[in-house]
């Protein structure tokens, strides 16, 4: 039998018998890094521990690095679709990278 691995996001170990963890996608406009950072701060304080972002495009990559800048600690997961561009920019910025390979060009 294979071992199993964890892999850590922000801290937060994932898999390889970690233990579960609570993870939510916000709904605040992606252009809007303090509507968003607000949504994120809520989360925490309900309980999650991950915290996904949509970013569609390029032109949000620098909302998400002021969402960064607001939210230091929290692990951030950017949900990435379409555009394998946005994932190389967020490179560096949050913590982990969701890409959809179903949308991916």
């Amino acid at each position: 039998m294979a071992s199993l691995k964890s892999v850590d996001v922000g801290g937060v170990k994932i898999g390889g018998g970690a233990p579960v963890s609570i993870q939510s996608m916000c709904t605040a406009d992606p252009a809007d890094p303090g509507a968003v950072a607000s949504q994120i701060m809520e989360l925490v304080q309900a309980g999650c521990d991950l915290v996904r972002i949509a970013v569609p495009t390029v032109e949000h990559v620098d909302a998400v690095r002021e969402v960064r800048r607001l939210t230091p600690g929290v692990p951030l997961i950017a949900d990435v679709h379409f555009d394998h561009r946005v994932a190389i920019r967020l490179c560096g910025v949050v913590d982990k990278i969701r890409l959809n390979p179903g949308t991916m060009r």
